[in-house]
């Protein structure tokens, strides 16, 4: 995994999840934001390996 790509794609989804509408509290959403840019970032070599 490339660390900067994490971090990137973590530091993306976290703003955005920040800045996403007002459903929960904001540290709530920027957390979970982090969590699905890592997510995505870690995942993504894997599910390019699959499809082709």
């Amino acid at each position: 995994m490339d660390i900067i790509g994490l971090v990137y794609y973590g530091a993306i989804c976290g703003v955005l999840g920040g800045i996403s509408p007002r459903i929960g509290e904001a540290p709530v959403r920027v957390a979970l934001g982090i969590g699905v840019g890592i997510a995505a970032a870690g995942l993504l070599p894997y599910i390019r390996q699959m499809v082709g």
